[in-house]
């Protein structure tokens, strides 16, 4: 519900995008820094079957 009222308060603030959470704003901060082959290689990491163990 938290997430709902965030992406509401940033609506109403003219904002476009809303990142709530810190490992979320990390995660977005590192995939603007990060190469796209190490993006790819990270993503094919955690899609691989079984990642989810």
């Amino acid at each position: 519900m938290a997430e709902g009222r965030l992406g509401i308060e940033a609506v109403l603030a003219g904002k476009e995008q809303v990142v709530p959470g810190l490992p979320n704003k990390i995660v977005t901060a590192a995939a603007r820094v990060l190469p796209d082959r190490v993006k790819a290689a990270l993503h094919g990491a955690l899609a691989a079957p079984g990642s989810a163990r």
